[in-house]
């Protein structure tokens, strides 16, 4: 029997002091990755916050889309009935087209603008300054 267990060949002994010694080490680096964790779930909750704001667009913009919506359709159905059923029939899909894209392309800056605003009181008063000037009644229709 050996006396010694640091002379054995291909065994490494170690005592206490080494022992705490690599306890503190996974110590360290399991708190620098809790660290970091906690660091990218605050940018995500950061993240969802932001997208929860931006959802109180939603009622402003759909409402504003909709009254949109009927004008084009009074209008395009005025000018088809200008133009005669056998115009009207023969056009009426590219015409309903293109009637479609001037309003998508009126709408499109303003909307991506109101979503994107960061500043909550500054959304808040460009949704009411959308409420104010297409006279939009969002409470009525989305509550």
């Amino acid at each position: 029997m050996h006396g010694d267990v640091n002379e054995l060949e291909h065994v490494q002994a170690f005592n206490v002091d080494d022992l705490k010694a690599v306890v503190a080490q996974n110590h360290a680096s399991r708190r620098k990755m809790a660290m970091e964790a906690e660091r990218l779930l605050e940018e995500e909750v950061e993240a969802f916050e932001a997208w929860g704001r931006s959802l109180e667009t939603v009622s402003t913009i759909s409402c504003l889309r909709d009254k949109v919506e009927a004008i084009r359709e009074q209008e395009l159905e005025k000018a088809l009935s200008r133009l005669g059923s056998e115009f009207a029939e023969r056009h009426q899909e590219v015409i309903e087209a293109l009637t479609r894209g001037i309003v998508n392309k009126i709408l499109h800056d303003p909307m991506v603008q109101l979503r994107a605003q960061q500043d909550i009181e500054a959304r808040r008063r460009s949704m009411q300054t959308l409420q104010t000037l297409f006279n939009l009644d969002v409470g009525e229709q989305y509550t």
